[in-house]
């Protein structure tokens, strides 16, 4: 059997999952990820999303240490939501925020806002739908 394979039985991480993760890895060295300076990961725990009316607020996620200075570059975030969930998903750097339109992506909309973060992710549900868990939310900041 494959070793990704056997990892992702290990660690529960669907096939799926695990070949999304590569090809985010893919993508950043061939971007020139690597060029920028410095870059910092975080990632926050699942969290059921009840209201259509209210925002629920993923816990802050910010740099492993507190050494981090400089500006922003990029983002990449990711979450994942069961199939076919409908939800209003955003990503927000103290009053700045950017309204997701897939669960995955990257963006320069936080270009220039303190490195350090921290960063949120909100989510409601959008009307008529039922509870939900919002799981694998996590963020790589490049900075400069």
């Amino acid at each position: 059997m494959l070793p990704a394979l056997i990892l992702a039985r290990r660690t529960r991480i669907t096939p799926r999952r695990l070949a999304a993760l590569a090809l985010l890895a893919l993508w950043l060295i061939a971007s020139g990820a690597q060029a920028f300076p410095g870059a910092w990961t975080a990632s926050a725990p699942r969290m059921t999303v009840a209201s259509s009316q209210l925002d629920q607020a993923s816990r802050p996620l910010t740099p492993p240490s507190a050494s981090v200075e400089g500006v922003i570059e990029r983002v990449v975030w990711r979450y994942h939501a069961a199939p076919g969930a409908r939800l209003q998903g955003r990503l927000c750097h103290g009053q700045r925020c950017l309204r997701l339109k897939a669960a995955h992506g990257s963006t320069e909309h936080f270009a220039g806002l303190d490195a350090a973060g921290p960063f949120v992710f909100r989510f409601r549900l959008l009307d008529g739908e039922s509870p939900l868990v919002v799981e694998g939310m996590s963020v790589i900041v490049n900075h400069r």
